[in-house]
């Protein structure tokens, strides 16, 4: 007889711990609805994007590949090491400074 309690218990325990949020919490908060996914992890930024490389990013950030040489991405990296820095921190700092009181011609076909 305990034993089907337990079983009871553990089931709502169980249901709880998987229950989905109810969405009268998003319209509380004034957040966006948005449909969810089961795969990845909650959006947490919501904004319009231009391009699929800012998916994701914050404002003002995109993503870009590069071709490096290895033995200059192994400094890099090491420098950013040693200033317990991110390498997107110190990518963006280095071209920044590189950038800096420099004549720069804008293209036309942006």
């Amino acid at each position: 007889m305990s034993k089907k309690k337990i079983e009871g218990l553990a089931d709502q325990a169980v249901s709880k711990f998987f229950e989905q949020p109810e969405t009268e919490q998003h319209e509380e908060q004034g957040l966006p609805q948005v449909p969810r996914s089961n795969m990845g992890r909650p959006r947490t930024i919501y904004r319009e994007y231009e391009k699929t490389s800012q998916e994701g990013l914050r404002d003002g950030y995109t993503r870009a590949t590069f071709i490096v040489r290895e033995d200059l991405l192994e400094k890099l990296k090491d420098y950013a090491y040693t200033e317990r820095e991110t390498l997107k921190e110190v990518v963006n700092k280095m071209i920044a400074e590189f950038l800096e009181g420099k004549e720069i011609i804008e293209r036309k076909d942006k």
